[in-house]
Protein backbone atom coordinates (compact mmCIF):
# COMPACT_ATOMS: atom_id res chain seq x y z
CA UNK A 1 0.00 0.00 0.00
CA UNK A 2 1.11 3.77 -0.06
CA UNK A 3 2.03 5.33 3.10
CA UNK A 4 0.04 8.67 4.49
CA UNK A 5 3.47 10.41 3.92
CA UNK A 6 3.85 9.56 0.18
CA UNK A 7 -0.02 10.39 0.03
CA UNK A 8 0.99 13.80 1.06
CA UNK A 9 4.37 13.87 -0.64
CA UNK A 10 4.58 12.32 -3.86
CA UNK A 11 7.77 11.92 -5.16
CA UNK A 12 6.35 12.37 -8.61
CA UNK A 13 4.20 14.82 -9.81
CA UNK A 14 2.66 14.71 -13.56
CA UNK A 15 -0.55 16.50 -14.67
CA UNK A 16 -1.45 17.59 -18.54
CA UNK A 17 -0.83 16.43 -21.91
CA UNK A 18 1.65 13.97 -22.17
CA UNK A 19 4.28 15.95 -24.64
CA UNK A 20 7.74 17.08 -24.42
CA UNK A 21 7.27 19.13 -21.21
CA UNK A 22 5.66 16.93 -19.04
CA UNK A 23 8.31 14.38 -20.26
CA UNK A 24 11.27 17.49 -19.47
CA UNK A 25 9.27 17.77 -15.92
CA UNK A 26 9.40 13.71 -15.45
CA UNK A 27 13.26 13.81 -15.96
CA UNK A 28 13.86 16.95 -13.41
CA UNK A 29 11.46 15.06 -10.41
CA UNK A 30 12.90 11.73 -11.47
CA UNK A 31 17.02 13.16 -11.47
CA UNK A 32 16.04 14.08 -7.57
CA UNK A 33 14.37 11.04 -7.22
CA UNK A 34 16.76 8.50 -7.92
CA UNK A 35 18.56 10.02 -5.16
CA UNK A 36 16.25 9.48 -2.32
CA UNK A 37 15.66 6.39 -0.31
CA UNK A 38 12.69 4.48 -0.47
CA UNK A 39 9.34 4.17 -2.21
CA UNK A 40 8.98 6.56 -5.13
CA UNK A 41 5.57 7.26 -5.71
CA UNK A 42 4.45 8.64 -9.30
CA UNK A 43 0.83 10.26 -9.59
CA UNK A 44 -0.45 11.06 -12.97
CA UNK A 45 -3.46 12.32 -14.30
CA UNK A 46 -3.79 12.74 -18.13
CA UNK A 47 -6.06 12.97 -21.03
CA UNK A 48 -2.97 11.68 -23.02
CA UNK A 49 -0.97 12.70 -25.42
CA UNK A 50 2.10 11.53 -27.20
CA UNK A 51 1.94 7.62 -27.26
CA UNK A 52 6.42 7.75 -27.76
CA UNK A 53 6.99 10.28 -25.32
CA UNK A 54 4.53 8.00 -22.74
CA UNK A 55 6.51 5.02 -23.91
CA UNK A 56 10.37 6.83 -22.95
CA UNK A 57 8.87 7.76 -19.65
CA UNK A 58 7.96 4.05 -19.19
CA UNK A 59 11.17 2.95 -20.42
CA UNK A 60 12.39 5.26 -17.74
CA UNK A 61 10.52 3.67 -15.06
CA UNK A 62 11.38 0.34 -15.89
CA UNK A 63 15.21 0.75 -16.15
CA UNK A 64 15.05 2.62 -12.96
CA UNK A 65 13.57 -0.29 -11.34
CA UNK A 66 15.45 -3.16 -13.34
CA UNK A 67 18.41 -1.50 -13.40
CA UNK A 68 18.77 0.20 -10.15
CA UNK A 69 16.58 -1.48 -8.22
CA UNK A 70 14.47 1.65 -7.38
CA UNK A 71 10.81 0.56 -5.55
CA UNK A 72 8.41 3.10 -8.05
CA UNK A 73 4.81 2.62 -6.81
CA UNK A 74 1.70 4.57 -9.52
CA UNK A 75 -0.94 6.30 -8.50
CA UNK A 76 -3.55 7.31 -10.72
CA UNK A 77 -5.67 10.20 -10.06
CA UNK A 78 -8.97 11.33 -11.66
CA UNK A 79 -8.54 9.93 -15.04
CA UNK A 80 -5.04 8.21 -16.91
CA UNK A 81 -5.72 8.42 -21.02
CA UNK A 82 -4.42 6.98 -23.79
CA UNK A 83 -0.61 7.66 -23.26
CA UNK A 84 -1.17 8.13 -19.82
CA UNK A 85 -2.13 4.06 -20.12
CA UNK A 86 1.64 3.59 -21.77
CA UNK A 87 3.35 4.88 -18.52
CA UNK A 88 1.07 3.17 -16.16
CA UNK A 89 2.58 -0.03 -17.90
CA UNK A 90 5.99 0.64 -16.78
CA UNK A 91 4.81 -0.36 -13.39
CA UNK A 92 4.08 -4.05 -12.53
CA UNK A 93 0.49 -4.03 -11.60
CA UNK A 94 1.45 -4.87 -7.91
CA UNK A 95 2.92 -1.68 -7.97
CA UNK A 96 -0.40 0.19 -9.72
CA UNK A 97 -2.89 2.29 -7.82
CA UNK A 98 -5.90 3.84 -8.52
CA UNK A 99 -7.97 7.10 -6.59
CA UNK A 100 -11.15 6.32 -5.84
CA UNK A 101 -13.62 7.05 -9.24
CA UNK A 102 -10.69 7.55 -11.51
CA UNK A 103 -11.19 6.67 -15.10
CA UNK A 104 -9.16 4.67 -17.73
CA UNK A 105 -8.95 4.99 -21.10
CA UNK A 106 -7.21 2.26 -23.31
CA UNK A 107 -7.52 2.34 -27.00
CA UNK A 108 -5.44 2.02 -30.42
CA UNK A 109 -2.53 4.19 -31.13
CA UNK A 110 -4.21 6.81 -33.71
CA UNK A 111 -2.56 8.83 -36.72
CA UNK A 112 -3.43 11.76 -38.78
CA UNK A 113 -1.88 12.21 -41.70
CA UNK A 114 -2.85 13.40 -45.10
CA UNK A 115 -0.75 11.88 -48.32
CA UNK A 116 -0.87 13.65 -51.63
CA UNK A 117 0.00 11.33 -54.34
CA UNK A 118 1.46 13.67 -56.87
CA UNK A 119 4.14 13.01 -59.77
CA UNK A 120 6.54 10.21 -60.84
CA UNK A 121 5.01 6.89 -59.43
CA UNK A 122 8.08 5.80 -57.84
CA UNK A 123 8.22 8.62 -55.49
CA UNK A 124 4.28 7.78 -55.09
CA UNK A 125 5.32 4.27 -54.24
CA UNK A 126 7.83 5.23 -51.79
CA UNK A 127 5.90 7.51 -49.97
CA UNK A 128 2.82 4.75 -49.28
CA UNK A 129 5.61 2.05 -48.80
CA UNK A 130 7.18 4.58 -45.87
CA UNK A 131 3.51 5.53 -44.43
CA UNK A 132 2.95 1.89 -44.32
CA UNK A 133 6.48 1.08 -42.29
CA UNK A 134 5.41 3.48 -39.90
CA UNK A 135 2.38 2.71 -39.22
CA UNK A 136 3.66 -1.00 -38.78
CA UNK A 137 6.48 0.08 -36.37
CA UNK A 138 3.38 2.09 -34.35
CA UNK A 139 1.57 -0.95 -34.27
CA UNK A 140 4.25 -3.21 -32.93
CA UNK A 141 5.63 -0.34 -30.51
CA UNK A 142 1.79 -0.53 -29.39
CA UNK A 143 1.52 -4.41 -28.77
CA UNK A 144 4.67 -3.73 -26.49
CA UNK A 145 3.09 -1.53 -24.16
CA UNK A 146 0.02 -3.33 -24.11
CA UNK A 147 2.14 -6.34 -23.43
CA UNK A 148 3.36 -4.77 -19.96
CA UNK A 149 0.20 -3.54 -19.20
CA UNK A 150 -1.35 -6.93 -19.31
CA UNK A 151 1.26 -8.85 -17.82
CA UNK A 152 0.03 -10.66 -14.46
CA UNK A 153 -3.32 -9.40 -14.66
CA UNK A 154 -6.64 -11.11 -15.82
CA UNK A 155 -6.82 -9.10 -18.71
CA UNK A 156 -4.96 -11.45 -22.20
CA UNK A 157 -3.23 -9.48 -24.48
CA UNK A 158 -5.95 -11.26 -27.34
CA UNK A 159 -9.00 -9.63 -25.02
CA UNK A 160 -7.24 -6.57 -24.84
CA UNK A 161 -6.86 -5.97 -28.68
CA UNK A 162 -10.18 -7.59 -29.86
CA UNK A 163 -11.70 -5.10 -27.26
CA UNK A 164 -9.62 -1.85 -28.84
CA UNK A 165 -10.31 -2.90 -32.05
CA UNK A 166 -14.32 -2.26 -31.93
CA UNK A 167 -14.29 0.87 -29.71
CA UNK A 168 -12.20 2.72 -27.12
CA UNK A 169 -11.91 0.42 -23.64
CA UNK A 170 -12.74 2.70 -20.67
CA UNK A 171 -11.94 0.79 -17.43
CA UNK A 172 -13.28 2.16 -14.08
CA UNK A 173 -11.10 2.12 -10.72
CA UNK A 174 -13.17 -0.74 -9.69
CA UNK A 175 -13.19 -3.02 -13.23
CA UNK A 176 -9.33 -2.48 -13.20
CA UNK A 177 -9.15 -4.03 -9.72
CA UNK A 178 -11.35 -6.73 -10.33
CA UNK A 179 -9.30 -7.59 -13.42
CA UNK A 180 -6.03 -7.09 -11.31
CA UNK A 181 -4.72 -4.64 -13.55
CA UNK A 182 -4.18 -2.51 -10.81
CA UNK A 183 -3.27 -3.28 -6.57
CA UNK A 184 -5.69 -1.12 -5.30
CA UNK A 185 -8.27 1.88 -5.20
CA UNK A 186 -7.42 4.58 -2.34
Amino acid sequence: MISNELLKHPTIRLHGHVDDDMLASFLEQMDTAVDNTGTILLELTTTGGDAELGRRIATDLILARDRLGLDIVFLGKSVVYSAGISIMSGFKPEKRFLTKDCMLLIHERRLSKTLELKGAMRGMEALVRDTLAEIESARKMERTAFEYLVSGTDVTLDELMEKISQSDWYLTDEEALKRKVIAGIL
